[in-house]
């Protein structure tokens, strides 16, 4: 019978058949014996194979592959963890050791160095620059390993531990991507390596460094216990006085030489100034009866060298460590004794790292915890004959167990990490059990919640589990008031767990008829609400983020039930099922509440279920056809937004935006003028001119603060959409009944001015009182429907407003501040202006003609715009696919996250350069003609037919590009889709093309960002779509000369 690890290995082969560039090494190869030696000995046991990448994305491959294959993997660097974690039995070794590059920037400043690095090679490569950084004592050492996960060396006093040294890392994450590490991510890797990622490049600072002074002095240790006693004494004393310069890092160690047990200390200054250096060491040396004194100017790669000739290259057993504050009376009283019955075995060992100067400094953006001045001290039972580490572990042992007896307020409660036996102690206590273990939680759950790389040093299966239970238990065990604490708990683990069971056996369910696997909660009852209120785009990405793309997640929110979700096949499907779904549910609310209808949407959309076509659907309420809502709406909009009508607001618009620009900065003014707050201009003079456009010039001219109220109407919209009661949310609703005020005054004036049934206004598409023709078509519809009197109708009228700026305003300053900040594509987009629109007026349809303005205006959409498109059954049982949709629960799916898929969405230029998802990329909905892997949607090379030779337009010149959103249909869905789909779409394109035309034609501009500053988008409001820049957004601005 074939087991499960022969499927495996046979799984990793058809894999590695489309890799040919990963070496693979199968346990039958001869070399596979010499490849998976590491340090400890003591492990014995045989990885299902090992392979070697050659590059990052060699490792995302694999990464991915191992996840969706559930092949448990390692990785191995410099395979020297004390615990031999880079090599477990049957799984796979991802050998990192051909990723060995190493780069000095040109400023001499950092280094960026291959995963597989080791530390001796580092240092002689830096040393040719007379260059140095932060290491460990022994050469093989690989840079990563030791870095991320502390960095204790000999220093770290005067430059800090390796964490500290830390810039930049390049990861490959859970999903089996390259990127580069955030601030967030970053913070975690320095002090949990790669429990959230493999880190596949890592970039650290470095320093000018020539020649040191390093060396060992070995003092006479007849008498070892009194030689050890006296020097610490001695030099407890010149730490309190100040006489110990960060320059020196001092080791002390007691070893086994071949003469018999000595005790002496590794010494480097790190400094050129070697007079100041010598006269610190004597002092060190005075302390003690010196034997042997090798100090001596050498490079610090030199010192590195000669310290790995004096331990075992490979060896057995391990390595225990306590931390203490002092090297006190009592502490050396205890070592004293201990080192008279040392075993004698090479290798038996015991070391002192000192922590003090910037390596003790406190450091926010790690989540390496013991910063305070300390001693580690370390029991090193890593004999060189196997025999003897039995003998020697029990020293060890013995040992440690004295030193944990001695005073409390001495010991520090945690240990290094890389010398922990997993599931000893505690990650609470290894990293403190206050901000940087939670924050390190938390970002487990957000980079690796499925635990992929559960094999890595850090352990979180155990160290939620341990912490929770073991911890827990014991300390409830002593004190009765935790015992209520954690009694009162226990409904909600109880019920995390009973969620979790049931989205792991919905999401492992294969029939053809199923439910969608819920997203776990703690809260009975309330379910995933206060979450989802808090930070809803990150309960969406954590929820996606446990399945498969194409697997829907429900949500419970108190007494709601909404499912997300999410893949291409999934949102189109649910778009082809308009004729099975409506959007009452959530007009309803958004009538009611962020509107404020009062009871509105529920008795004028509730009570219509004819549908939105001219024939009823069938088995509906017999209504007349003034009470048919839906129908009144879908007409009344989509005969209003194309065609003539469409056109007189659009060319209205470009009208009145120019004279708000020009009142704004009038043409007489030929200086620079500073513009407080840039995307507060384009908010005002678009909401103006597309007001202006729509409602006529008395909605503004009634009322003067309007366009200020909208914006900060606008702001408080998720607190009105998220039902927050009107005692806790005051402002909000004073400015949305501000706003209903002002449109009902609006409403009164031109029922006053102008008659309905006046034979002139037939054909008339635009008037001064309701402005364009639809919303003179809205307010005859409105007349006739029941329920909708005066105090009502301006809610929807307020709805049609909200929905004509809030999302194209927020766009249009996205794709000037994008212009903007890149100078060449501002010129490029000022060249493509001006040649569209010569003369300095805006030929529309020669915009909307425009591949690269309709690229920036799309990509906007799709990096900026975080829309939920929500949809309810109106049948018993809507699919799709093979899950099920229950009548009456939301169905939403996320804008956001469709844009975003890496799987996808393409991210690589003509060039070959890259460009991430999260970033913009003015080009990315264009097609080349002569580079057939171009557009915004991902393609297989493989895949393509051969032979295709680029076209040409007559010249011999390339075919102009394509705007082509259509090739990610499902994934781009800015504006819904369906029957449903945002019929506003044209006139909100119109507006960008003409207010990016606008603002580069008539000015200079030039954004005034603050130093260091990202420009990033308002995530509070996530959700409601498009999301406008965070922070006001200094500028300068003056006309443009005519040329």
């Amino acid at each position: 019978m074939t087991s499960q690890l022969d499927n495996s290995r046979a799984t990793l082969r058809l894999f590695l058949n489309n890799h040919p560039e990963i070496k693979y090494v199968s346990p039958t190869d001869p070399e596979f014996s010499s490849l998976k030696i590491i340090y400890n000995q003591s492990v014995s046991v045989a990885p299902m194979a090992i392979v070697r990448p050659q590059t990052a994305n060699d490792v995302a491959a694999l990464v991915y592959f191992c996840v969706g294959s559930s092949i448990q993997f390692t990785i191995r660097s410099g395979g020297n963890n004390i615990y031999g974690l880079s090599c477990v039995q049957d799984a796979l070794m991802i050998d990192l050791r051909d990723i060995n590059y190493i780069e000095v920037d040109q400023t001499k400043s950092s280094v960026t160095v291959g995963g597989g690095v080791i530390v001796s090679n580092l240092l002689r490569e830096l040393s040719k620059d007379g260059l140095v950084t932060p290491t460990g004592a022994l050469g093989f050492l690989g840079i990563v390993g030791w870095s991320t996960y502390g960095g204790y060396g000999p220093i770290m006093s005067r430059y800090g531990l390796g964490v500290d040294n830390i810039l930049a890392a390049k990861v490959v994450n859970a999903k089996g991507e390259v990127v580069v590490a955030n601030k967030e991510l970053l913070k975690g890797i320095r002090g949990a390596g790669g429990a959230l990622g493999v880190i596949v490049e890592l970039t650290v600072k470095v320093y000018p460094l020539g020649q040191v002074l390093a060396g060992m002095i070995i003092f006479d240790s007849q008498d070892i216990t009194s030689t050890y006693k006296n020097f610490n004494a001695g030099y407890q004393a010149l730490l309190e006085d100040g006489s110990v310069p960060l320059e020196l890092g001092i080791y002390q160690f007691i070893m086994n030489a071949p003469h018999g047990r000595v005790f002496a200390l590794a010494l480097v200054w790190s400094s050129e100034d070697h007079d100041a250096g010598r006269a610190t060491i004597a002092k060190i040396a005075a302390l003690g009866p010196v034997m042997m004194n090798t100090v001596e100017p050498k490079t610090i790669a030199d010192h590195i060298d000669f310290i790995g000739t004096q331990v075992p290259q490979r060896a057995y057993g391990t390595c225990q460590t306590v931390s203490i504050r002092k090297l006190n009376e009592d502490a050396t009283e205890i070592l004293g004794r201990a080192f008279e019955k040392m075993p004698s075995s090479f290798g038996t060992s015991f070391g002192v790292h000192e922590l003090r100067g910037l390596s003790a400094a406190p450091n926010s953006d790690s989540v390496f915890s013991s910063r305070e001045p300390h001693f580690m001290l370390e029991l090193i039972s890593l004999v060189a004959k196997e025999e003897e580490v039995n003998e020697s572990i029990e020293w060890a042992t013995g040992l440690k167990n004295e030193l944990l007896q001695m005073d409390p307020k001495n010991l520090l409660s945690g240990t290094y990490i890389s010398v922990t036996q997993p599931g000893d102690v505690p990650l609470s206590k290894i990293y403190g059990p206050g901000s940087n273990f939670e924050a390190l939680l938390g970002l487990k759950r957000r980079y690796d919640p499925q635990n992929a790389f559960s094999l890595a040093v850090v352990s979180y299966s155990m160290a939620m589990f341990d912490d929770l239970v073991a911890e827990g238990y014991s300390l409830a065990q002593r004190d009765w008031r935790l015992t209520i604490v954690v009694a009162s708990l226990l409904p909600f683990a109880l019920t995390y767990l009973i969620t979790s069971l049931r989205a792991f056996l919905a999401a492992n369910n294969k029939s053809d008829s199923r439910s969608a696997p819920i997203a776990p909660y703690a809260v009975p009852f309330v379910g995933n609400l206060i979450s989802f209120l808090y930070d809803n785009e990150r309960a969406v990405r954590n929820a996606l983020s446990r399945h498969a793309r194409d697997v829907p997640v429900r949500f419970r929110l108190a007494n709601r039930k909404l499912t997300l979700i999410s893949g291409t096949a999934n949102v189109l499907a649910m778009f082809r099922g308009s004729r099975y779904l409506d959007s009452t549910e959530i007009i309803i609310i958004t009538v009611d509440n962020a509107f404020g209808g009062a009871g509105a949407g529920r008795e004028s959309y509730a009570l219509d279920d004819t549908g939105s076509r001219k024939e009823p659907l069938p088995g509906s309420r017999p209504l007349n056809m003034s009470d048919r809502i839906w129908y009144l709406q879908h007409k009344t909009v989509h005969t209003n937004l194309v065609g003539p009508p469409l056109v007189e607001i659009a060319e209205r618009f470009v009208q009145y935006m120019g004279e708000e620009l020009d009142r704004a900065i009038p043409e007489s003014e030929t200086d620079w003028v500073d513009v407080p707050d840039f995307y507060g201009l384009i908010q005002s003079t678009m909401f103006a001119a597309s007001t202006n456009a729509i409602y006529g010039p008395h909605l503004i001219g009634l009322n003067p603060d309007i366009n200020k109220d909208f914006w900060e109407y606008d702001h408080h919209i998720p607190t009105l959409f998220k039902l927050v009661p009107r005692l806790f949310a005051p402002k909000a609703y004073a400015v949305r009944d501000r706003l209903l005020a002002s449109i009902k005054k609006w409403q009164a004036h031109a029922r006053a001015n102008l008659d309905f049934n006046d034979p002139k206004l037939e054909g008339v598409v635009w008037e001064e009182f309701y402005g364009s023709k639809m919303m003179r078509d809205r307010a005859v519809d409105y007349t006739g429907v029941k329920g909708m009197t005066d105090d009502v109708r301006p809610t929807f009228d307020i709805g049609l407003l909200w929905a004509a700026n809030a999302n194209i305003v927020p766009t249009v300053g996205w794709c000037l501040i994008d212009i903007l900040t890149r100078p060449a594509l501002a010129a490029t987009a000022r060249a493509e202006i001006a040649a569209l629109s010569p003369g300095g007026g805006i030929d529309m349809q020669a915009l909307l003609a425009s591949p690269l303005l309709q690229s920036i205006y799309a990509e906007e959409l799709r990096l900026r715009n975080a829309i939920f498109i929500q949809r309810t059954p109106i049948v018993d049982t809507f699919k799709i696919g093979p899950w099920k949709f229950p009548k009456g629960d939301l169905i939403i799916a996320s804008s956001w996250q469709e844009a975003r898929n890496r799987e996808t969405w393409n991210q690589h230029g003509r060039d070959g350069e890259k460009h991430d998802v999260e970033e913009f990329w003015a080009e990315r909905f264009l097609v080349y003609k002569d580079h057939p892997l171009s557009g915004p949607r991902l393609i297989d090379p493989a895949k393509l037919k051969g032979g295709e030779e680029a076209e040409k337009a007559e010249g011999g010149e390339a075919v102009p590009p394509k705007f082509a959103p259509e090739k990610v249909a499902g994934q781009f869905i800015p504006y819904g889709g369906g029957e449903n789909i945002c019929p506003g779409r044209f006139y909100a394109k119109q507006e960008a093309m003409a207010g990016m035309a606008l603002f580069l034609s008539k000015f200079e501009i030039e954004l005034q960002l603050e130093p260091g500053r990202v420009l990033e988008p308002n995530k509070k409001q996530f959700g409601f779509g498009v999301m406008g820049p965070k922070g006001e957004i200094k500028a300068r601005m003056r006309r443009r000369k005519a040329e």
